[in-house]
């Protein structure tokens, strides 16, 4: 798994929203994702010598992103309707 985690920095009023009393700034971590090394796929063209990177979205997850957009979308046409 590779950890992809982008960082912001937060002031002292934030810090004390979140309950840290003893820091005035601090880099805080505002996304944060794993993503599996098996499934980035790197290409080499052959007209250029730079590589270009993809990622390889696996057939299960493609799944289950179908079905909770059908789901969704049943969902807003039922809503929909009704009104």
């Amino acid at each position: 798994m590779v950890p992809e985690i982008t960082l912001e920095t937060i002031n002292r009023k934030q810090l004390r929203e979140k309950g840290i009393q003893r820091l005035d700034s601090l880099l805080y971590p505002t996304k944060m994702w794993l993503r599996n090394a098996q499934d980035i796929v790197i290409k080499r063209p052959f007209i250029t010598d730079e590589e270009s990177y993809f990622l390889e979205i696996p057939d299960d997850i493609v799944m289950f992103c179908k079905q909770r957009e059908h789901t969704m979308m049943g969902l807003w046409t039922k809503n929909y309707i009704r009104r």
